[in-house]
């Protein structure tokens, strides 16, 4: 069983090396201008929408609980939404390939 264990884990008793997929290549980034994506990213689709010029917009962080200790204007100001920023958006734009 330990050997089982360990060759779905990609540790190798053997030295035989596995072939990793190109997501999981070491010194690449998930998210890289090299690879084509076709698929949608589920993970970017359900935290971003794309407007209709294009841009990418997000939700703002820390308004789902402790809203008591929070003041009026933060609470008002994390209502809205934020554009992300173009150095972000590029590479997330990528994995929405369609434009959810």
């Amino acid at each position: 069983m330990r050997n089982f264990v360990a060759a779905n884990v990609g540790i190798s008793s053997g030295g035989d090396q596995r072939e990793l997929c190109p997501l999981q290549a070491r010194g690449r980034a998930l998210f890289s201008s090299l690879l084509s994506m076709q698929k949608t990213k589920k993970s970017v689709a359900k935290r971003f929408k794309l407007t209709s010029t294009g841009k990418l917009v997000r939700r703002t962080p820390g308004f789902r609980h402790l809203l008591a200790a929070k003041s009026t204007k933060q609470k008002r100001r994390a209502s809205r939404d934020k554009l992300v920023a173009e150095g972000h958006a590029k590479p997330l734009k990528r994995c929405l390939p369609f434009g959810l």
